[in-house]
């Protein structure tokens, strides 16, 4: 008999502490969840730099390996100065072309990542999928389309854009990916961001589109000067 196959890997990555704090509770979370399985998902795990190279890193591993992972979660940690009001997990629907505000070497602060490219990009979920109702509907989670302008967006909007650009998937969809900022430790405990990351990760993989030739398809259309954060451009892009 042939050997059952082996479960889904989902890409994980937090980040290292910044601004001289001594923990941060994405990377916390990656490191407990790395080489581990639960739920039918494993997790490879990944704790990044708070940098350019950090949030570069991951469209990085996935045009090297594109089909290695059945998923990519990302997860980052709000912090006041994004977020006046920091007592929620956000599930960003979507990633701006914005290079982070700290600067990257040879470019001013809001310039684009990627040069010519789509102002915002929709994340590769499908977030109509009922696993993700019942995230939402935690009283500490809600969907978000806004993931700020620093490294988080900036590692977002690359990956996607890596994704995109290729249409990386080993069924023919896009690679379901989706990035997670979770509050600080004192909101949400780090065992507690841990159980989201897990049913998140699965909820993604479970959720992953059909490829496109099996479904119909909508022209769907906005207008440019629409987009934004809490607008119906953002709204239009996020079904894209």
């Amino acid at each position: 008999a042939a050997a059952p196959a082996p479960p889904p890997t989902v890409l994980l990555t937090g980040y290292a502490p910044f601004d001289s704090k001594s923990d941060n509770p994405s990377g916390d979370v990656a490191k407990a969840l790395n080489g581990t399985c639960a739920g039918g998902i494993c997790f490879d795990a990944r704790v990044l730099s708070v940098d350019s190279h950090g949030a570069s890193s991951v469209a990085s591993w996935l045009a090297a390996s594109p089909t290695r992972w059945s998923a990519v979660l990302m997860l980052g940690e709000d912090v006041p100065a994004m977020f006046q009001s920091v007592k929620l997990a956000h599930l960003e629907l979507v990633a701006a072309n914005v290079r982070s505000h700290t600067g990257v070497e040879g470019g001013a602060e809001d310039d684009e990542l990627v040069d010519g490219a789509q102002a915002y990009l929709p994340s590769t979920i499908d977030a109509s999928a009922p696993a993700f109702a019942a995230i939402a509907a935690q009283p500490n989670v809600q969907w978000h389309r806004d993931a700020g302008t620093y490294f988080c967006n900036e590692e977002y909007y690359r990956a996607l854009y890596q994704v995109r650009s290729t249409n990386q998937s080993k069924s023919g969809a896009l690679l379901p990916t989706l990035f997670v900022h979770l509050p600080p430790p004192d909101v949400m405990a780090v065992a507690e961001a841990q159980a989201l990351a897990v049913s998140v990760a699965q909820a993604i993989v479970g959720a992953a589109p059909p490829a496109a030739a099996a479904s119909p398809r909508v022209l769907l259309a906005g207008f440019g000067d629409r987009i934004g954060p809490q607008r119906g451009g953002a709204a239009a892009l996020a079904l894209n």
